[in-house]
Formats: structure tokens, C-alpha cells, sequence
């Protein structure tokens, strides 16, 4: 038997050495990554921990400076109420109370700086202590209503009590005509009180009634009059009827022409001599009626007084309106005021409100030492200059 000796040669491609590799290099890539963010997060982490040792003292100071500056505010507005009411130490104390009380009620959206400034404008106008905070709640509310500012509305009624003797108890009743006389026209109620605000003296010295000057004031706005000429239109006509002995002659012969004998017509008052020399004037032509007035009148105010006769029906409607407030007063104010308290924006503007009231107590318990800080600082500054 012969032996075979046979040998065996395998050969073979490494296709997974690579692939290997490749997976190595980018685990390590990956590790190397991992290291890199961890020392970035830490150098974050550790930055940011030592800033927050310098935000939370500086958002604390921050606040304090404004908790004790709205502090110092509200002390120098209790100075200025004080300054037109001379008001006792005591009596402050509880108007102070009075003014925080009503801002943070919820009974009205206005700040307290507004309402303080309605105080003011309630005491500057000698308005009782006791009643401010009515006087201040009533301006406040109908800021709101008639879009105008807390002390705008707050120098309106002291007007209105003041030039018209109109008392507190039936502001609102007024403002409520107002209000009413507004929402049936084209006119706006800031318009309405600024035409009471100026003509108001005078026609009450004719002899009108606050509720009837309303009247003519809506009246001449709504005949696109401005609330300034429309005023001053009124007291030179009222002015000339009130004293026709004042006239001269030209204008006494042209007033008599259109009134007829003028002792009957001086026995006439108030709005009853107004309408009757109206009515006189509107029956008259177009040619006689622009000759009357100017001779009466002159150059000014004879085309507003012809609106007023064009637009009489306009006056009645209004005139109208005002003697059915007077029999039956609305409360439409009230009824505004608290239709607005339920909307969105004005409950976010009464915890505002709530929240800047608790700002005020704490301003008020650092204000004893700010004062003192500020004081011994300005000790040392004028020490240093010297």
C-alpha cells in the first residue's frame, strides 16, 4: 500500500476587521463627545449657580426699591390732599386707609395713583372729609364710563357741585343723564361736561336747571358744534336776553322785532325765555332772521344760534329726555361700571390693584430706614464738600 502525503492551503478576506474598527473609532468619538458636554454642562451648571447667588439679592433689591418708591409716592400724594383739605394727622391715617380700601375692593379698575387724585380733586373742590371716598368712587367709575381720566372726571363734578350747586348725592343721577344724552346722539360725555363745565355758571344765572343745560349742551353737539364755541355761543345769547336795558340800540330795536313788546318778554326766566325767542327767531324768513341776529348778536355767534333754530327739534328730543330724568332718574352709570367689572381686562386690573396694595405695605415698613439711609448719606455728601 503506497501513502499519499496531501497538503491544504486555505485562503480567506477579513471582511469584518474593518467594519469593527470603524464601530470602535466611533464609540470612542462618541465617549470623547459625552466627556466634552458633561465638562460643558458642568462649567454651565457651576457658572450658573454662582450667578444665582447675585439674581435672587438683585431681583430682591429691585423690588424693594420700587415697593418704597411707591411708598414715597403715595406719601406725597396724602401730602397734597392734605395741603387742600387741612385734614389732621388722623384724618389722613383714614383717608389713606380709605383711598388702599377702595383699590383693592374690586369695585373699581382704577389704579390707586387715579384714585388718589380724585381725592385731591374732591378736596380741593371742599369737599367733607367724610364724603371723599363717594366723590373719589363716583370719579373713578365714570373715568371709566366716559373715557377720561380719574382727575379729568374728579375736576368735572367739584365743577359741577361748585358752579351749578349741584350736591354729591345727586352727582350720579347727573352723570347718568349725561351718560344717557351721549348714548342717544353723536355726542361724547366728556363733550357734554366740558359744554357744562364752561357754560354751566352762566346759564344757572339765567335761569336753567342743571338738567336743561345738559340738554342744550348735547343738543349743540350733536349739530357738530364744538363743545368751546358751542358755550360761548350760549352765554353771549343767554347774556343779551337776561338784560335787554344793557343793549344798544340797534340791538335792542332787532330783539324787539323779533320778541315783540320786551316787558312782557322780561317777565320770562330760564329756558322758558329761551325757547320763546327760538321759536320767535324760526318763524321768521331766512333773509329777516340772518338780518335780526347779526344786528343783535354782531359778527359772532349769529350762525350758531341760526343752527340752533334749524336743528329745534333736535333740542325738544333732548329737552325732552332730561324732564323725564327729572320725573324718573336713571342709574346708568352704575349699570356701566358694572357690566365693565366683568370683563377679562378688568379683573387682571383689580389684582393689580390687590398686588400693588400689598407692594405699598411693604414699601411703608422700609421707608422709616430708607429715610434714614437717605438722610445720613446726604449728611455725609454735604460734610464732604464742605
Amino acid at each position: 500500500m503506497r501513502e499519499v502525503e496531501a497538503r491544504l492551503k486555505i485562503s480567506a478576506v477579513d471582511r469584518t476587521g474593518k467594519v469593527l474598527a470603524n464601530i470602535g473609532n466611533k464609540l470612542k468619538n462618541v465617549n470623547d463627545r459625552a466627556v466634552g458636554f458633561n465638562r460643558t454642562q458642568s462649567l454651565i451648571m457651576s457658572q450658573l449657580g454662582y450667578m444665582a447667588r447675585y439674581v435672587a439679592p438683585a431681583a430682591l433689591g429691585y423690588e424693594m426699591v420700587r415697593a418704597t418708591d411707591k411708598a414715597g409716592n403715595f406719601e406725597e400724594s396724602l401730602f397734597n390732599i392734605q395741603k387742600k383739605s387741612a385734614a389732621s394727622a388722623e384724618q389722613m391715617g383714614k383717608l389713606g386707609d380709605e383711598i388702599r380700601s377702595l383699590a383693592r375692593s374690586g369695585d373699581v379698575v382704577s389704579t390707586m395713583d387715579e384714585i388718589a387724585s380724585a381725592f385731591e380733586r374732591g378736596a380741593a373742590a371742599g369737599i367733607p372729609l367724610d364724603d371723599l371716598r363717594n366723590f373719589a368712587k363716583l370719579s373713578v367709575q365714570v373715568a371709566d364710563s366716559w373715557d377720561v381720566s380719574a382727575e379729568d372726571a374728579g375736576n368735572f363734578f367739584a365743577g359741577f357741585n361748585k358752579g351749578l350747586g349741584i350736591p354729591l348725592k345727586d352727582m350720579q343721577q347727573f352723570a347718568s343723564l349725561i351718560n344717557d344724552l351721549a348714548d342717544s346722539g353723536i355726542s361724547d360725555e366728556k363733550d357734554i361736561a366740558d359744554f357744562i363745565d364752561r357754560a354751566g355758571a352762566s346759564l344757572k344765572n339765567f335761569g336753567m336747571s342743571p338738567n336743561e343745560i345738559a340738554a342744550y349742551g348735547a343738543a349743540l353737539l350733536n349739530l357738530k358744534m364744538p363743545s368751546d364755541v358751542a358755550a360761548r355761543a350760549m352765554d353771549t345769547v343767554t347774556g343779551k336776553l337776561l338784560a335787554p336795558e344793557n343793549l344798544g340800540k340797534n340791538a335792542r330795536t332787532a330783539l324787539g322785532t323779533i320778541v315783540g313788546d320786551l316787558g312782557k318778554f322780561a317777565k320770562l326766566t330760564g329756558n322758558q325765555k329761551l325757547l320763546f325767542f327760538l321759536g320767535k327767531v324760526e318763524k321768521l324768513s331766512s333773509q329777516k332772521r340772518a338780518s335780526l341776529l347779526g344786528a343783535l348778536l354782531g359778527e359772532g355767534f349769529d350762525d350758531e344760534i341760526m343752527r340752533l333754530v334749524s336743528g329745534s327739534d333736535e333740542l325738544r328730543r333732548n329737552l325732552e329726555m332730561a324732564e323725564k330724568h327729572t320725573q324718573n332718574p336713571s342709574d346708568s352709570i352704575a349699570g356701566v361700571s358694572e357690566k365693565k367689572l366683568e370683563l377679562f381686562n378688568s379683573r387682571i386690573k383689580i389684582m393689580k390693584n390687590q398686588l400693588a396694595d400689598i407692594e405699598l405695605s411693604l414699601g411703608q415698613r422700609m421707608l422709616p430706614m430708607a429715610e434714614k439711609a437717605v438722610r445720613g448719606f446726604s449728611k455725609y455728601l454735604a460734610d464732604s464738600d464742605a
